[in-house]
């Protein structure tokens, strides 16, 4: 048996387990097996250790693509020249690292017709993949990189090695959004912002987008598909380019590294694509998401569902002050409803990928129109409709806890301005006179989920 598989932290996002399973099919060689293993930091070089035995080799992603380097015995020219990796080739005992991130983005660019000779870039991120993405601005000719980080240093060092391999390419840190243009023909981002599974930096560093005129917008990332980064880039009139392609590329390069050249490689990847658009289209479809105006149960229900059916809780508020560190009403005071709104959007978008869950929605997540149109797509949504009455008298010793109700908001109004959101459930479940195990009872016979036994 052949063994390989993908290793970064986090590592659940992964499709790369999905290609390789498909690629073996196209590539003749049927004794083939590949997972996802989750490598800490911490335990990187004890794993490549054991992986020279096991296996024929390892794709790498973030966080590890430049520390992985400290394990190798042999660099191609292409990672001696860039720093950083995403392929290691285990061979006699020995470990070969190759870099196809760079092949990758090449002809994902020239498949969007994007010419980078004497044009401008704008780069999010400083790591293993923005230096691959370095490399290939520069290999196109590009007139200037200006690279946003929130280690300035690392940027700083990052373009000026890179000025050395291509000076005729300006590359250069911006940190303070004085850069030497606000106009480009790319920006990229590079970095984890946005991906399935991975913390939330916030405040987000695409709000420089903002500020900047730009024509064509690469994700790196993959998945979600729409990632905030390519949403708020379309909203400014750029065309956008997902992670999908290039993740492609690069997996049938590396087979090529760790095998052999594959056979009608445009047809493979014609069908790498069909088949990976289906499976990402079917994800996150068997999500309960319970809506309904705050009081109305939707944290206490949506638990006892879940632990009930065996799935996973995810509660929105929750996860927002987890990830800030700070607690809803904080971040309206400090930094106002739209803030708030922004990361609610954010985790809503990770969490539709997943599937199996019970989602606990903020009782004005579903006011943005695009939320609701991803929670009709990724689950089932359902409506706890609570009267007027039940919600006032849960409400009247809350207000420290409800922002909206402490700064003085009408709830009446309140309540009137999202109802037409609820109703947009197709499963509503009447909770008066009900106790929340009650209504859970009542919504798992209503909607015939099997229960965990």
């Amino acid at each position: 048996m052949k063994k390989a598989a993908v290793i970064g932290d986090p590592i659940s996002h992964s499709l790369s387990p999905a290609i390789f399973n498909l690629l073996k099919q196209y590539g003749g060689v049927p004794d083939f097996l590949y997972e996802a293993i989750h490598v800490p930091a911490l335990e990187l070089g004890s794993f490549l250790e054991r992986a020279r035995k096991d296996f024929i080799g390892v794709n790498v992603t973030l966080p590890h693509k430049e520390k992985v380097l400290d394990y190798v015995d042999d660099l191609s020219p292409e990672v001696a020249r860039i720093g950083a990796a995403n392929v290691i080739r285990f061979a006699d005992g020995k470990a070969k690292a190759h870099n196809t991130d760079v092949g990758a983005i090449l002809r994902t660019l020239d498949t969007h017709d994007v010419v980078l000779a004497g044009a401008d870039v704008l780069l999010f991120g400083a790591g293993g993949a923005a230096k691959a993405a370095c490399e290939a601005f520069g290999m196109m000719g590009a007139r200037s990189v200006a690279i946003v980080n929130r280690d300035g240093m690392k940027a700083e060092a990052m373009g000026a090695a890179f000025v050395r391999h291509f000076p005729q390419t300006d590359f250069f840190s911006w940190q303070d959004g004085g850069a030497k243009k606000r106009s480009f023909t790319l920006v990229v981002n590079a970095t984890s912002v946005g991906m399935d599974g991975s913390p939330i930096i916030w405040p987000s560093p695409f709000e420089l987008l903002d500020t900047c005129t730009f024509s064509f917008a690469f994700d790196l990332i993959y998945r979600p598909a729409m990632t905030t980064f390519l949403k708020r880039s379309a909203a400014r009139g750029a065309t956008t380019i997902g992670g999908l392609e290039m993740l492609i590329d690069q997996a049938m390069a590396t087979w090529s590294v760790w095998l052999n050249d594959l056979v009608d490689p445009e047809k493979v990847k014609r069908d790498l694509r069909r088949e990976l658009t289906t499976l990402l289209e079917k994800e996150g479809t068997d999500n309960l998401f319970l809506c309904g105006f705050m009081g109305a149960g939707k944290s206490s229900v949506g638990k006892i569902v879940a632990e009930k059916t065996g799935r996973s809780f995810f509660d929105i508020d929750q996860q927002v002050q987890r990830r800030t560190g700070r607690t809803v009403g904080e971040i309206f005071q400090a930094f106002g409803e739209p803030t708030f709104r922004e990361i609610e959007t954010e985790l809503l978008n990770e969490a539709s990928h997943r599937s199996h869950q019970v989602i606990a929605l903020g009782g004005g997540t579903l006011l943005r129109q695009e939320n609701l149109e991803v929670v009709l797509r990724a689950g089932t949504l359902v409506y706890l409709n609570a009267s007027k009455e039940h919600l006032a008298a849960r409400l009247a010793q809350a207000k420290t806890a409800r922002p909206l109700l402490a700064d003085g908001s009408d709830t009446e109004a309140l309540f009137r301005s999202r109802e037409p959101a609820y109703l947009r459930a197709p499963v509503h479940v009447v909770t008066d006179g009900l106790t929340p195990r009650e209504v859970a009872e009542t919504l798992i016979q209503q909607l015939s989920l099997e229960k965990k036994s």
